[in-house]
Formats: C-alpha cells, structure tokens, sequence
C-alpha cells in the first residue's frame, strides 16, 4: 500500500509539472524494487512525454526483452521511434503489434501514416479507409486520408476531411493548414489566406 502511495505521488508530482523531480523519485523506487516491471514501464512512458528518448528506447527494448507479448510495450516503442524520425524501426513495431491485436486502431492509423511518408499512397489509403469512419473523431488519421486524397487530386473528399477535423478539433493546427491548401487548389486565395492566416 504504501508503495502505491508512493507511486501516485510520483504521478501526481509529474502531472503538475514537477517532471525532473518525479523522474528521479521514480529512478529511486526502481532502484529498490529492481524487478518492478510497472515501475519501469512509467519511467518509460515519462522518458517518453519529457524526450528522453534513448532513455525510454532502452527501457521498453529491455521490457519487451521480459514480455514480447506486451501491446502496452510495443505501443510505446514504436511512439518513440516516430519520435525520433525512425520510421523503419517504428514500422517493425508495429507489425509485431498487429500481429498480437490486428484491430490495434493506433497501429493502424501509425502503420498508414508511414506508408503515406514512404510514399506507398495506395496502401495508405486502404489502411486509413478502413479505420477512418463517419464516427471517427482522431484529426490526425482524417488529415492523413485527407492528404492521400488531395495528393490523388480528390480535392472534395479532402476538403470534408479538413473540415471534420477542425470540428473534432478546433485546435489541431495541421487541418486548417491542409484545408488551406485545398482553398489555394481551387484557387480561392481569400479562404486559403483566411486558413493559413
């Protein structure tokens, strides 16, 4: 009980911005509770939110080591991999996830983003129609399918994306930039330049 405390006091500390000081009360609990898997999968996850990259890259390598199973692991591996630009590490990843749990939403959506950077824009598209339904309210897989459809010169399939992801998330920057982009194709520089403004 009283390392449960202990935990959410950690927690607590890291949530309200003591991030450095939670880091090391935490470093200090792992120290005496070495085997404590939970405890380092948070320290990896608080490595991960304060980019301490390698840190974290580290600590979830060494805790698929012990579970390979662990969709929470590999979640959380292939994040920092994006994080750090390594799309083809992420990719293996989140393979391995889907593997395990093939309907992963994240997995997918992550998997079709990197077929989208690596310019696999039909395989992209499959994956990102079929997560990307009219319940979906995740602006970043409605920008992705939103640009594979731009890219396609499908400008008003696009633009009804942009828009559904201003209206999920008015404050998701990218969409009012591609929505933009889409007013500049049809050359209606008034609303390209109220968007991008």
């Amino acid at each position: 009980m009283k390392s449960n405390n202990k935990v959410s006091s950690i927690i607590k500390d890291f949530n309200d911005g003591k991030t450095a000081d939670a880091i090391l009360e935490l470093i200090d609990l792992i120290k005496h509770n070495p085997k404590n898997l939970d405890y380092l999968f948070l320290y990896a996850k608080m490595c991960n939110q304060t980019n301490r990259l390698d840190d974290a890259e580290k600590t979830l390598l060494f805790l698929i080591s012990k579970n390979k199973t662990s969709t929470e692991y590999l979640h959380n591996l292939y994040s920092v991999y994006l994080k750090k630009n390594n799309i083809n590490k992420s990719e293996i990843f989140i393979k391995k996830l889907l593997a395990i749990d093939k309907n992963h939403y994240e997995a997918q959506r992550d998997l079709g983003f990197i077929e989208y950077k690596k310019n696999n824009i039909n395989i992209a598209q499959t994956i990102l129609e079929k997560i990307v339904t009219d319940k979906n309210n995740d602006p970043f897989a409605l920008n992705i399918l939103g640009l594979i459809y731009l890219k396609k010169e499908l400008i008003n399939k696009a633009k009804k994306l942009f828009e559904k992801a201003i209206v999920v998330n008015p404050k998701y920057i990218d969409s009012y930039n591609n929505l933009g982009n889409v007013y500049f194709n049809l050359e209606d520089l008034d609303k390209a330049y109220i968007l991008f403004k």
